[in-house]
């Protein structure tokens, strides 16, 4: 893809968060469904939670304004502590925090394909 510098940025950092992003729903899901959580496991899940925290933060700023699902990789955040935590919630709450989820991940994929059309023209 050649196009703007700006957007070839925009749209890489947006894959890296992507990646991180499903890594968090992978780290999620086996956390909930191990008999217990491991320190370890617990550690790398809070190592990734604040990758996507300030990944999330630098790429609001970078995308000035286009970045319309960052409330909701917030909220996910903010309702993910973490991992012993979330393990004595509802099964609603983690229903719904996981439908929230989605909803980010729909959306950073819209502004993957408006940026992979940028880069394209």
């Amino acid at each position: 893809m050649a196009g703007d510098p700006i957007t070839e940025i925009e749209y890489k950092y947006l894959q890296e968060f992507l990646l991180l992003w499903d890594e968090y729903y992978k780290q999620l899901n086996e956390g909930l469904a191990a008999p217990e959580v491991e320190p370890e496991a617990e550690q790398k899940f809070l190592a990734l939670h604040l990758r996507i925290a300030q990944h999330a933060q630098i790429m609001k700023e970078l995308l000035e304004g286009e970045m319309d699902f960052d409330g909701n990789v917030f909220k996910v955040l903010t309702d993910s502590v973490s991992l012993d935590i979330l393990r004595g919630e509802s099964p609603i709450k983690i229903n719904h925090m996981k439908s929230i989820w989605h909803d980010a991940t729909i959306q950073a994929r819209k502004l993957q394909a408006v940026l992979r059309n940028r880069l394209a023209a």
